[in-house]
């Protein structure tokens, strides 16, 4: 398990503390100020990477002493210190990626970071926050395990997504097409262990969302 931390909001974080508890060994990449989250919760980050015009000097000195790698870039560049960081995990490592600190704060920052997950629908990698979880899917047809997230949407980041079917949801349809600008995916649930989905064509964002923070 990979985890990257970005430098969102940190009332949108998991508990990182817990995270770092459990027993499968992970590998933390912080982001610029996602390096001061993990820093905070008292783990060692694996890689500190960005420009850090989000840190003090002091904060950058704290960054340097809790971390094995420093990977400094200037700030004027064509990639976000979030994109440089998976480009990293990918070259490092090859084991599941998970985005934490990629929500809430500037929207444009969220938004630049949904899209980022459609460069790579061929990797394990989600983001996940106190309260969501998202992924990309490619046109197949997929099991979904139920969750302790209880709400699920089908959004498609293609125009559309095409002869999407759903079975064992609340809401279940067959071969119909989900249109970008419309929120016939929205808010679905899966009714007894598993769900199912197939489509033939197009790129479809799934969010898994809770009522309730995660911890």
């Amino acid at each position: 398990m990979i985890y990257i931390v970005a430098g969102g909001p940190v009332d949108y974080l998991p508990n990182l503390k817990q995270l770092a508890k459990t027993p499968q060994k992970a590998i933390w990449i912080g982001v610029d100020h996602g390096c001061m989250h993990i820093t905070n919760a008292g783990i060692q980050m694996q890689h500190a990477i960005g420009d850090f015009d989000s840190v003090t000097k002091a904060e950058l000195a704290v960054i340097q002493s809790n971390c094995v790698e420093m990977h400094t870039y200037n700030i004027e560049k064509n990639e976000s210190d979030l994109e440089l960081a998976i480009h990293l995990a990918m070259e490092k490592y090859d084991d599941e990626i998970i985005l934490l600190g990629a929500t809430g704060g500037r929207l444009d920052h969220q938004q630049a970071n949904i899209f980022l997950l459609t460069r790579y629908p061929n990797k394990s990698i989600r983001i996940v926050d106190n309260q969501n979880e998202l992924f990309v899917l490619l046109a197949g047809s997929y099991t979904l395990q139920k969750s302790s997230l209880p709400y699920i949407s089908f959004i498609p980041i293609s125009d559309t997504l095409q002869k999407v079917s759903l079975k064992g949801f609340k809401y279940n349809v067959k071969e119909q097409t989900f249109y970008r600008e419309r929120s016939l995916g929205i808010s679905n649930e899966i009714c007894n262990e598993v769900g199912h989905i197939s489509f033939s064509k197009g790129i479809c964002l799934v969010v898994r969302s809770g009522d309730s923070s995660i911890h």
